[in-house]
């Protein structure tokens, strides 16, 4: 038998987050973190857009970061406010943005950011890249833009 390396792991609070949404408060889900993107990440790379398996991992991304019992209302509220894909993912942006302590967009004096991610990655690229080179070859540039600050935001505490 080998050796015991030790304990690993930190213990967190559940989150206990509301927003607003089109005038009514809706609670995160309380287990939602960054790591949620990594499950979402994983399913973007092998998911063909157009398929039906895109839209179910939409929703399934969408009922892990609302809360449980507060997802149905905040569904209608999209519906009755005609959302679309990209209002819904700017809100998840927003969401993991704000849970991750982190600005949505930089100070005016900051630097414009990274440079976009060169489609002509190789095997040595990462999947990230290789998801985000995806996206963009793809004409959707909101999403590789949501991997790539989801990518750049710190563990949440």
């Amino acid at each position: 038998m080998g050796r015991h390396l030790g304990s690993f792991g930190k213990t967190k609070p559940d989150a206990d987050d509301t927003f607003d949404y089109f005038g009514t408060e809706v609670r995160v889900n309380p287990k939602v973190s960054s790591t949620l993107l990594l499950d979402v990440m994983n399913k973007a790379a092998t998911i063909d857009e157009n398929s039906p398996e895109a839209v179910i991992a939409t929703m399934d991304f969408f009922r892990k970061i609302i809360h449980p019992d507060d997802f149905d209302a905040f569904w209608q509220l999209a519906l009755d406010n005609r959302q679309n894909v990209e209002d819904l993912i700017e809100v998840s942006q927003l969401l993991l943005a704000a849970m991750a302590d982190r600005p949505t967009t930089p100070p005016s004096d900051s630097s414009p950011g990274r440079p976009n991610i060169a489609t002509t990655s190789t095997g040595g690229s990462s999947q990230v890249e290789r998801v985000i080179a995806r996206l963009q070859g793809q004409a959707r540039p909101d999403l590789a833009l949501a991997i790539v600050h989801a990518n750049e935001a710190p563990p949440t505490s």
